[in-house]
């Protein structure tokens, strides 16, 4: 009888460990699901980046007339962003047609790696011939969308003239 006793307790405290351990993982959940809604109410004022391998300026506004736009900030010498190359040019070709432009923006010009080199950053804006390939040297857009890693993409929705965060993430 005491070793039943002895194993229900056990078995008790292996429960009360599990409970635990979902609670605290419910908690997690919880916690980043409100960070991302946070974020979904953040207000995009317009910005006007130079095009990589033109002279050309883009500005968000230039957009205003688009169901959204999906930025997604790429750096040349990130093996995680060249991955993702062919992924975004197939998001390209399925989303474009449905009133979504896209905007891919490099925040790493002239940080003195040979990647991101001007003849690099126009062979990468020429394999993105169709979408605006941009430099944010000065962080602007980075710096308004907390941005914090490449590829990181943040889907913009048009509320009349203005946009807003509907989606972000890595």
């Amino acid at each position: 009888m005491k070793l039943l006793m002895i194993k229900i307790q056990k078995q008790g405290f292996v429960m009360r460990k599990r409970l635990i351990v979902c609670t605290v993982s419910i908690l997690l959940s919880c916690a980043l699901f409100s960070q991302t809604n946070a974020q979904q109410s953040l207000k995009i004022e317009d910005f006007t980046l130079s095009r990589i391998g033109g002279d050309a300026t883009v500005s968000l506004r230039d957009f205003s007339n688009k169901k959204g736009v999906v930025i997604i900030f790429h750096s040349n010498r990130c093996p995680f962003a060249k991955f993702y190359d062919d992924r975004i040019k197939a998001l390209v070709n399925q989303y474009e047609t449905e009133g979504v432009a896209f905007l891919i923006i490099n925040p790493n010009i002239k940080s003195g790696f040979v990647e991101d080199e001007a003849e690099a950053l126009q062979t990468v804006a020429k394999n993105f011939s169709a979408v605006p390939y941009l430099s944010d040297e000065a962080h602007v857009v980075a710096k308004q969308l907390k941005a914090s890693k490449t590829p990181e993409v943040f889907l913009l929705k048009t509320l009349e003239k203005d946009f807003s965060v509907y989606y972000s993430g890595a």
